[in-house]
């Protein structure tokens, strides 16, 4: 059995303004990492902000990503938006996502059928989800220390 070792990754700060709720702003923090999106071959990438969230059903990335890394939606597959406004359509191609571990580790890399929602144009940041990372990796949460960790094989 190959051996395992969980990966460290901080939270990420979110400063938040002020408002009628909080007047002097507030910060928050949220398990997010960086990591390269690529199209199947890997021939185009681009490096995003991807909120980790037990909470979100696929991997789902800004519609107007696909483009930026050569991913035709012209005929992918469909679903009605669950995340954003009505009359919304979601549409889900394979993409390859590697995740830098640290500097004596190979990256994660790993392919999604990943969800693209025009929802997600406005925030241009990408959430890795149940489908296809939660159901193959074990994540583990410490949001009073602010760390996340990812089990991945060793070295």
């Amino acid at each position: 059995m190959p051996r395992v070792k969980f990966y460290p990754f901080n939270y990420t700060e979110i400063p938040i303004g002020p408002c009628p709720a909080f007047p002097d702003g507030r910060k928050l923090y949220r398990p997010a990492l960086t990591a390269k999106v690529a199209s199947p071959s890997g021939a185009c990438s681009e490096l995003c902000i991807v909120g980790v969230d037990s909470g979100a059903d696929y991997c789902t990335f800004p519609e107007s990503l696909a483009a930026r890394i050569g991913i035709d939606l012209s005929n992918a597959p469909t679903t009605p938006g669950l995340l954003s406004t009505r009359d919304s359509i979601n549409q889900f191609a394979e993409v390859q996502i590697t995740i830098p571990l640290d500097d004596k580790t190979p990256a994660l890399s790993f392919s999604v059928l990943g969800c693209f929602s025009k929802a997600m144009d406005d925030c241009d940041t990408a959430v890795l989800g149940n489908c296809g990372f939660f159901d193959t990796f074990r994540v583990l949460f410490d949001h009073r220390a602010r760390y996340f960790y990812i089990e991945a094989p060793e070295g």
